[in-house]
């Protein structure tokens, strides 16, 4: 599922319905999976899953954020919840016209330079949500690997 440019982020309509218990199982029954785009709320904690319930999926390569909500700045909780239920994967935004996959190096400048009629403010917001996570994902991979 993704939304269009045009809508205003914060806007409760367009909350997205997938919580973390849902990615949870998605990534149980979908241990294979390498790429998903889906917008999740990430701010909805009471629907984490038990431990027992989360089987990490450690296959996927890349997970697109796209619209997903954070609604406060705690983006390493997030990162560590990715982290948990897929290990390996890496954070981006999303895929953009033509079908071309966001890399897991590439410089918001680059975005932008590869794609500059991207200029609304609720892309904004969801970019630095994505960002945001993504740095965070990449110190609590050096955390764990350092355990």
């Amino acid at each position: 599922m993704t939304l269009i440019n045009a809508f205003e982020y914060r806007q409760e309509r367009y909350r997205p319905k997938i919580t973390w218990r849902g990615l949870a199982i998605l990534a149980k029954n979908c241990p294979r999976l390498k790429l998903a785009q889906l917008e999740f709320d990430a701010a909805e904690l009471d629907g984490w899953p038990a431990r027992g319930d989360i089987v990490p999926a450690s296959d996927l390569q890349m997970l697109c954020l796209a619209w997903t909500r954070l609604d406060t700045d705690d983006y390493d909780a997030a990162a560590r919840m990715i982290h948990q239920i897929w290990p390996n994967a890496n954070v981006g935004w999303g895929l953009w016209h033509g079908g071309q996959l966001e890399r897991p190096d590439d410089d918001p400048d680059d975005i932008f330079n590869r794609f500059p009629d991207l200029s609304d403010e609720s892309y904004d917001q969801a970019l630095v949500v994505a960002r945001s996570i993504r740095r965070h994902l990449l110190s609590v991979r050096v955390a764990d690997e350092a355990v």
